[in-house]
């Protein structure tokens, strides 16, 4: 009997570590902006040896470059989407008696597509300060890229900045929901003044953005939209 539970422990945790694993894989190994490089680096070429570096995905099978270094910095023009580079090392001319390694195993990078931001005009873009329940909603939206599926692992994070003639913390002039691809700044101050704001969004990749460890970038943002709040009259006075 304790040996059959000892197994069924054994199947459970590996069970839960394949699951793990899976719940945590990444897809790629590189996620870039569009418009920037990535470095590769393979191994060092020695005496009378180059590497040759070719985009398999991505660039119509086409060689990137022939290299006597370990490194090979991609092309900034690549497109948005899944692109797979791999690197033989050739001892001797390539053009003529060179003889090449196998091809590495593939090496995977996404480019990732400008994001493209939108701001809704304000709910209300005037409201009076001694409104019960003052309040004007903005929301700020990613639009899907056309022809590029954004990876599962990749979401967004957004930000607000307040300008009231000066930068204003958020939490003093209202609350922020965000969704997946969305963020609302529900405003409901009560202080008189004019209200600009702003929403940024990025990225959030499971590992390096350009290999520079940053793991969020390729901000996009919007012209701001401003809520004007309307200050309460003093209550008049009747004189004789």
């Amino acid at each position: 009997m304790k040996t059959k539970m000892t197994m069924l422990k054994s199947t459970f945790l590996a069970l839960f570590m394949l699951l793990a694993a899976n719940s945590f894989a990444q897809t790629y190994q590189v996620y870039a902006c569009k418009g920037t490089a990535v470095t590769l680096t393979g191994p060092t070429p020695g005496a009378g040896e180059t590497l040759r570096w070719t985009e398999t995905v991505g660039g119509s099978n086409n060689i990137q470059a022939g290299t006597t270094g370990a490194t090979f910095t991609t092309p900034t023009t690549l497109t948005p989407g899944e692109h797979v580079f791999n690197v033989q090392v050739i001892s001797g001319d390539p053009a003529t008696t060179g003889c090449s390694s196998d091809v590495s195993a593939d090496y995977k990078i996404f480019v990732l597509p400008d994001i493209t931001l939108t701001l809704t005009d304000p709910t209300n873009p005037t409201y009076c300060a001694s409104t019960t329940t003052p309040n004007s909603a903005l929301v700020a939206t990613v639009t899907d890229p056309s022809g590029v599926t954004i990876p599962a692992e990749v979401t967004y994070e957004f930000s607000w900045s307040v300008d009231k003639g000066g930068v204003v913390p958020n939490s003093s002039v209202g609350t922020i929901a965000d969704l997946a691809k969305s963020s609302t700044f529900t405003m409901n101050t009560a202080v008189a003044g004019t209200y600009a704001f702003t929403p940024t969004v990025k990225y959030v990749v499971p590992s390096n953005i350009n290999t520079s460890g940053n793991k969020k970038g390729c901000d996009a943002t919007t012209a701001a939209k401003s809520v004007i709040v309307t200050p309460k009259p003093a209550t008049p006075v009747i004189t004789f």
